[in-house]
């Protein structure tokens, strides 16, 4: 994939999204709250930019999520881990991340 992240890739059913080392630009989309089946977000190594979406708080079911790569600004939000206790998520150092979900990887 090049540019951004798809439309049609944001279904509420899917539980797996996985769009590593592709040329995937822009922002991760609001929308991503609304995949509440959604188990696995790989994002690694792309190069994505901007905040991370505080609806992705609202994913209830995910328990892996991979950002490291990309260019990321901000905090991972809290509700995340809040929601998600055994989450694993992997950032570039420098992204905020709350609690002890985070394992910062550096790139």
């Amino acid at each position: 994939f090049n540019g951004p992240i798809p439309a049609s890739l944001w279904s509420n059913q899917r539980q797996l999204l996985i769009l590593e080392n592709n040329n995937l630009e822009g922002t991760i989309p609001v929308d991503v709250g609304s995949m509440v089946n959604l188990r696995t977000l790989r994002l690694a190594n792309n190069n994505m930019t901007g905040p991370i979406p505080e609806s992705i708080g609202d994913l209830n079911l995910l328990n892996v999520l991979t950002l490291e790569g990309n260019s990321f600004t901000g905090f991972i939000p809290e509700k995340l881990c809040d929601n998600n206790p055994n989450i694993l998520i992997t950032t570039d150092i420098g992204i905020g991340c709350p609690g002890k979900c985070c394992e910062e990887v550096a790139v």
